[in-house]
């Protein structure tokens, strides 16, 4: 095997290690020091010790040596801190955000993984990884956000100026939530190192952190009277300031569950909602639904790329259209006003499953042609 980029000044636990790679009759590549960005961006990322390259398999090595060697019994459990006999503290160099090791071969392993991805073009990653899916996070985000608290202030039973009092209120106590358990992790930092050594195995202590945080802030929003939705958004700007820089890894977590379990729960639950009759009375109606929706929504955000320069442009015409498709696939806001709307008395139940059957059709319809264009593009 073949090692390059290999340091003179290197610890000599890592030149052994290389004497072991280049004695290795598995032909490949091994590159030392490598540098593996993240998947937010080059501050996230991370120098792996070796990076292996095989026809078969990419593997990351991350080389530790005792502190003070001595002889002794090393236990290595996976997610719990290594220990040796007659030693106290970690006897291997740890980060300080980690448990053991294994995190910090585990993060570079993650990473390396999501870059792969998106150098090959693989579906999940890969667009989410490049410009344009930057581009659909951020309007995404962005665009949810005012219809949000346009429903809230706008689809209630209050005035106006009450509303506003009222969606001031929620951000403070909002602030609040976010405010005191980033103290906590600032003021005790064994509190973090206990999250951290429980987020493997059966405890999973930061998803189930997330949860509770999540279950208070949409609390404090019925609580004013709110829609639960602005609650989830709120909880999202407050886990993303807590947790994607201390706990990268529970990214991951929350796209198991939310993928796996919630949202094909909110699919089920919006088909049900759906009145196939209702939509059949009025087919003509559902076609202008989509229509509108797509106007609405995907316009804007084509004007917006073409015309409003704010340093991350897509130069593409035809990235900018995929933009705007994925942009108008707009189905949970309409679910939420829909709900909200026809619960005040303010639309008709047989219009509100109208607008959700065509809600739906985007989520089916505009993603598709978002592909088919992008697949178009790429040279074969």
């Amino acid at each position: 095997m073949l090692v390059v980029n290999e340091r003179g000044d290197a610890p000599y636990s890592e030149k052994v290690v290389a004497g072991w790679l280049r004695s290795c009759r598995v032909p490949g590549i091994a590159v030392a020091g490598g540098y593996v960005p993240g998947r937010s961006g080059a501050a996230s990322g991370q120098e792996a010790d070796f990076i292996v390259f095989t026809a078969h398999a990419c593997v990351c090595i991350e080389v530790k040596q005792i502190l003070s060697p001595r002889d002794g019994k090393l236990s290595c459990p996976v997610n719990g801190r290594w220990s040796m006999t007659g030693y106290v503290g970690d006897p291997v160099h740890v980060r300080r955000t980690d448990v053991n090791p294994m995190y910090q071969a585990r993060s570079a392993m993650f990473a390396m993984k999501a870059l792969a991805a998106a150098v090959t073009g693989a579906e999940q990653f890969g667009v989410l990884q490049k410009p344009l899916g930057r581009a659909v996070l951020a309007h995404g985000a962005v665009g949810e956000l005012g219809p949000i608290v346009a429903m809230s202030v706008l689809l209630t039973s209050r005035d106006v100026v009450s509303a506003v009092i009222v969606l001031v209120l929620f951000v403070a106590a909002a602030g609040v939530v976010w405010l005191v358990p980033s103290r906590l992790l600032v003021r005790a930092p064994r509190l973090g190192g206990v999250v951290t050594e429980l987020a493997g195995g059966t405890a999973q202590l930061p998803v189930r952190v997330v949860f509770v945080l999540l279950l208070a802030l949409m609390a404090v929003a019925d609580e004013f009277d709110l829609d639960v939705v602005l609650g989830a958004f709120a909880a999202g700007v407050v886990l993303h300031s807590l947790v994607a820089e201390r706990y990268p890894r529970i990214e991951s977590s929350l796209e198991t569950v939310g993928f796996g379990v919630l949202i094909p729960i909110f699919f089920v639950v919006s088909g049900m909602g759906i009145d196939p009759s209702a939509v059949a009375r009025k087919p003509l109606t559902w076609v202008v639904f989509v229509l509108a929706i797509a106007v609405a929504r995907g316009v804007p955000v084509w004007l917006s790329e073409r015309f409003v320069t704010h340093g991350a442009n897509l130069g593409s015409g035809r990235e900018r259209v995929q933009l705007a498709l994925y942009a108008a696939t707009g189905l949970p806001i309409i679910v939420a006003v829909t709900q909200v709307a026809a619960g005040t008395g303010l639309m008709s139940a047989e219009l509100a499953s109208t607008l959700v059957a065509a809600g739906a059709t985007t989520v089916l319809v505009f993603p598709a042609l978002a592909k088919m264009l992008g697949r178009r593009s790429m040279p074969h």
